[in-house]
Order: C-alpha cells, then sequence, then structure tokens
C-alpha cells in the first residue's frame, strides 16, 4: 500500500489529549476505555445542564442571558464530543494493520458518541422550541441585544417553528437497538452463519431493526416521520423525495440505457492501463488548486494549504471510501482542521474524489472560522451540492491539461459516469420509501427477505432489467447499504448533482456576482439549506423544483448523445481490455453522511462482458 499523503499523528492526538500520546501501534481497549470515561463526563455535564436554573428559566420565560448561558454550555459539550467523533473516525485509517481490531473495538463507543450528540440536539431543539409562543419582532430584538446569540440567529428563528421534541420518546431510544440491528445485518454477509436461510433472516432483521430506530429518532424529534425530519433539516421541499421517486419510474430506465451504450464504446475505444495518463500526487494537487482557484484566487490559496498542512490521507488502496470528516470551531480549537481519507492511483477518477473531497474541507473549514458547534455544519445536501459543483470546475481544468482528444474523452466519460452513478440513486428513494412504510406496517415483526427483495425488485426493475442482471438485493450492497446511513441519503447524491450543473452554469455566466456569493453561503454554514442556496445562487423559485429536475435529466441526455458521437469519432482502440479501469465501485456506505462513490449498478455494468467485437460490430 503506497501513502501519498498523510495526517499528522500529532493532530489527531491533540483531539483527545486524554487518551495520551500516538505512538506506531496503538492499544484499542485502552482507547476505547478512555474513551468510554469521557463519554460519562459529558453525560454528568448534560443532566447538569438539564436541571440548571438557567434551564428552568428559559422553560418558564424568554430570558437572553439564560438563552445564551444555555447555548454556550451545550455548545461546550458539543465541541467535545465533536473531537470524540473526529477522533474515532480517524484512528482506525491512521493504523490501518490494526483497522479491523480498532473498528470492533470502538463500535460500541461510536455508537454512543452519536447518541449523545443526537442528545445535545435534542436539548438545543428544546430550548428552542420553549421560545415558539414569540413574535418575530421578539427574538429579533433579543438576539440584537446579546452578542452572543447573534451567530444562533438563524437557528433560533428556525427552532420556533421546528416540531417539539417527544420527551419520552427520546428517553424510549436506545442506542444499542441499533448498534444490534447493524450488527445483525453484518452477519448476513461475514460469514459468523452459514445457511441461506439464517443469513436472509438476519438481513432482514437488521434492515428492519436499522429503519425501526431511525424513525423512533425521527419522532422523538417530534417529526412524523423521517421524510418529514429530512425535508426540514435540508430546508427542502416537502415532496421533494415524493417527486424524486415520480421521475425514478418516468426518466431513468432511458438513461441506463444510455449509459450502457456509452460504456460499451468506452471499452473498445478509450484507453486502457498504461495507454491512459496517470497523474502523479503532485499534478493531482495543482489541478485541485487551480480549479478551486478559478471560482476564487482565495479558495485555491487555501486549498493549498490544506495540501500542505497535512489534511489529506491518500492511499493507493481503497481502505474505506473517500470521505471528510467534520472540524472543531475556530472558537474551541483553531487547529482542527477537516480530516479527508481517500484513494489515489493515480488515474482520472482518484483525482475526480480528492477533488470532490477538497469542497467539503474548503466549506467546513470556511464555516468553522465563522460559526459555533450548532451551525457550523451545513446540512448534506448543501455540502453536497458545494462538492459536485466543485466537480464541475475540476473536469473543466483537467481538459484543458488534457493532450489528445482520446484523453479529453476519457475525462469527460469519468464525470459524466460519476454523474450518472448519482443520478441512479433515485431508483433508492422509491425503494426506501416503500420500506419504511413495510416496516411501520409489520410493528415489531421485521419484513420477511422475500418481502423486502420483491420492493426492491420492483421499485428498481427497470434499471435492473436493462442491466441484464438479477442479484438479489443482498446481493446489491450499494444500495442495501445506503439504508443504514442516515434516512434518505440516497436522494442527496441525485439532488446535489442536479443542483451543482445549474450552479456551474451561473457561475459563467456571471463569475463576479455568484463569487461573492458563493463564499457567503459557504461561511453560513448551517444557517442555510437547500432553498436559501437554490433561491440566492440561482434566483430561482423552489416551487419549480419538479420541471427543473426534470430538466436537468434532459440535458445529461444530451450529454450522453454527445459523448457518444465524440467516442464512434475515435479509433478504435488496439488492445481494448474487458474491464473497464475508469470506473470503480466500492460498497462500503456505512458511517458519515458525506458517500460520493461509485454504486452498486455501475459496478455491476462495468462487469458485464462487452457485447461489441473489437471490430465495433455486434456479436
Amino acid at each position: 500500500m503506497k501513502t501519498y499523503a498523510s495526517w499528522r499523528t500529532e493532530d489527531v492526538a491533540k483531539l483527545l489529549p486524554e487518551v495520551g500520546e500516538l505512538s506506531e501501534t496503538i492499544d484499542p481497549d485502552r482507547v476505547a476505555q478512555a474513551i468510554n470515561n469521557l463519554l460519562e463526563k459529558q453525560l454528568f455535564r448534560l443532566q447538569i445542564i438539564s436541571n440548571s436554573e438557567d434551564f428552568q428559566t428559559i422553560r418558564s420565560q424568554h430570558n437572553p442571558e439564560a438563552l445564551a448561558n444555555m447555548i454556550e454550555s451545550l455548545e461546550d459539550v458539543a465541541c467535545d464530543m465533536r473531537r470524540m467523533f473526529i477522533f474515532i473516525s480517524a484512528v482506525p485509517s491512521l493504523y490501518p494493520d490494526q483497522m479491523d481490531e480498532l473498528h470492533t473495538s470502538l463500535q460500541s463507543v461510536s455508537s454512543q458518541v452519536h447518541h449523545v450528540y443526537g442528545y445535545i440536539n435534542q436539548q438545543f431543539a428544546e430550548i428552542t422550541a420553549s421560545m415558539s409562543h414569540l413574535d418575530d419582532d421578539a427574538i429579533r430584538r433579543m438576539v440584537a441585544e446579546h452578542p452572543a446569540l447573534r451567530k444562533y440567529s438563524t437557528l433560533i428563528e428556525r427552532g420556533r417553528t421546528d416540531p417539539k421534541p417527544d420527551p419520552e420518546k427520546r428517553a424510549a431510544l436506545d442506542p444499542k437497538q441499533y448498534s444490534g440491528a447493524h450488527a445483525r445485518l453484518l452477519q448476513s454477509v461475514d460469514g459468523s452463519v452459514e445457511s441461506w436461510e439464517e443469513k436472509e433472516r438476519a438481513f432482514a432483521e437488521g434492515i428492519a431493526g436499522i429503519l425501526r430506530y431511525r424513525q423512533g429518532q425521527a419522532e422523538a424529534l417530534g417529526y412524523a416521520d423521517t421524510k418529514a425530519q429530512f425535508s426540514h433539516m435540508n430546508s427542502a421541499p416537502d415532496d421533494l423525495i415524493d417527486t424524486l421517486a415520480d421521475v425514478s419510474q418516468a426518466l431513468m430506465g432511458p438513461l441506463v440505457e444510455d449509459f450502457m451504450t456509452i460504456h460499451e464504446l468506452a471499452r473498445h475505444k478509450l484507453p486502457k492501463g498504461e495507454q491512459q495518463h496517470h497523474y502523479t500526487w503532485e499534478e493531482a494537487q495543482d489541478i485541485i488548486c487551480a480549479a478551486y482557484g478559478r471560482i476564487d484566487p482565495e479558495l485555491g490559496k487555501l486549498a493549498r494549504r490544506a495540501f500542505d498542512e497535512g489534511c489529506f490521507l491518500a492511499r493507493d488502496a481503497m481502505v474505506a471510501n473517500p470521505h471528510t470528516l467534520m472540524s472543531v470551531p475556530a472558537s474551541r480549537q483553531a487547529d482542527a482542521h477537516p480530516f479527508v481519507l481517500t484513494q489515489f492511483d493515480g488515474t482520472a477518477l482518484s483525482v475526480l474524489f480528492a477533488g470532490h473531497e477538497m469542497a467539503h474541507v474548503l466549506s467546513l473549514y470556511l464555516a468553522a472560522q465563522k460559526q459555533g458547534a450548532f451551525t457550523c455544519d451545513a446540512p448534506p445536501i448543501v455540502q453536497e451540492s458545494f462538492a459536485h459543483f466543485g466537480e464541475g470546475l475540476l473536469e473543466q481544468e483537467m481538459l484543458e491539461r488534457a493532450d489528445s482528444p482520446a484523453e479529453k474523452t476519457m475525462i469527460k466519460d469519468v464525470f459524466l459516469t460519476k454523474e450518472f452513478d448519482a443520478l441512479v440513486l433515485i431508483s433508492n428513494v422509491k425503494f426506501e420509501e416503500d420500506l419504511y412504510a413495510l416496516v411501520k406496517e409489520k410493528g415489531q415483526d421485521a419484513p420477511s427477505f422475500e418481502e423486502i427483495n420483491a420492493l426492491y425488485k420492483k421499485d428498481a426493475g427497470k434499471m435492473v432489467e436493462r442491466l441484464g442482471m438479477d442479484e438479489d438485493i443482498w446481493q446489491m450492497t450499494g444500495m442495501w447499504s445506503l439504508l443504514n446511513a442516515p434516512p434518505h441519503t440516497a436522494a442527496v447524491y441525485p439532488v446535489t448533482k442536479i443542483m451543482a450543473a445549474a450552479l456551474y452554469e451561473a457561475f459563467e455566466k456571471n463569475p463576479e456576482q455568484f463569487r461573492e456569493r458563493y463564499r457567503e453561503i459557504m461561511e453560513e454554514g448551517g444557517n442555510v439549506g437547500i432553498t436559501e442556496v437554490w433561491e440566492r445562487l440561482l434566483g430561482r423559485d423552489v416551487d419549480g423544483h419538479k420541471a427543473f429536475i426534470t430538466a436537468r435529466l434532459d440535458t445529461m441526455k444530451e450529454r450522453f448523445a454527445e459523448l457518444k458521437r465524440e467516442m464512434e469519432a475515435l479509433p478504435d482502440n488496439e488492445h481494448p481490455e474487458k474491464g473497464d479501469e475508469n470506473v470503480g465501485a466500492s460498497d462500503d456506505l456505512d458511517g458519515a453522511g458525506d458517500k460520493p462513490v461509485l454504486g452498486h449498478f455501475t459496478e455491476k455494468a462495468v462487469q458485464r462482458p462487452s457485447s461489441i467485437a473489437s471490430d465495433g460490430h455486434d456479436r
């Protein structure tokens, strides 16, 4: 395994000095015990906050000083929990030889960290909900008179209209329910059970337990269901999920056919293996910094700092999906930068992965300089819009540096495949919606594997048929792993790919105006949702989202047609290979909200034998 760039061990150790120094090897049990001790201290602090006079005062009257004290106290705990989350997520990747051992030891601790962090957010929601009787003018006066509240003004105003948390349902939530369901799901693939009947039962019980827990979380926060939670937390249209489900049935089938046609041509027309341009890590850095410098020279400089200051861990083996870990607000720990784990092997796809993650670094860093713990993270649907917009900048930079028509076409193929792969997840939106309904209908009884599989075949049937696949849902790990992520993660990627295309068009039309607004929105972090991004950067009425989504899919069909013409004009490759080395896949979608990988449909497509002979004619 070759490492191109690495995190500095001292930066990771600095997150949780209570754990002690990090050396060449690490004791997983000692680390887990130290974090458990820290968790107990944080729970004790939260109990004190819950019983404090300030908390009681806020519940009975709108006292600005008490509100400021409460937010500051909760933010202190939230920052400590962020450090734990980053540390737990980073340490296994820092010790690849002990990764399995560390994951096993930290799995229970990680679940507890998520639960405690959720408890903090619920307390914050209770505080803002207690102010729902105040009018807008009263809130604005209170915030204006107390500077400590200003950076939370949007959340306070929004929180007054949030659903009220349900204390009884919150108390009934048990994080062990989630970790137990996750463990049961893993039993279906890790070899711990042997018979197919038991594998299928473990799969169904694991999926049902995870979805039941997610639904319980949503209800504890006062939402009717996970769909309402997703829409509210992302400031997205209430019917966005339903719109994607409708679009899936109508338009995605033809796009799958277009993708298969392009892929068949790519096998015989595009450079393979050693014929491809292989990027050095230094070259990739230059491309990425120049790409973000296109929109703003300052962003280009920040990108260079991220590389120079050890934000990236880049290896030539896929030890996990490319992802970016959160940062701690600068007011609490100025040098706590985001941490990126990415694959890099010199291919255009690996440059794309690193460039995508750089957008997360930039947005998290900028927001952390301006915001507190509750407002420095933009919703996933906004963060991914930034990252996919960054891919557009990156593609143009790579195309301008390409040396030949074949290389340019290959770059377009890589980026268009990535876009297709995000849009194809629309099919999973419908599947997830139907599966939540089935789990709810069954109550405490898990649906059978046959029932889950039948839903999958129905909702993804058109694409499965066009790819000539007959896999059951158990084999489509890239699909069912999405169910283990936060609810409706599948909806994030197609929406943000569509948003990013529109953002790039707006940038090209008026770069100066767009540049100023774009950076402002990145700095606002959690104070903006997708509706604000839509309106402020695109000047659009969000009510027109269905027509907008449909139009973007039509545009993609046009791009497929253009790429097909370019490929057909290229001479046949003298040494065509069976596989397509431009396209890769990874199935591990478990963990943070941020996972832009090539998915299972694309992987199955590239594994199919070519139906085109070397002379380009059908067999």
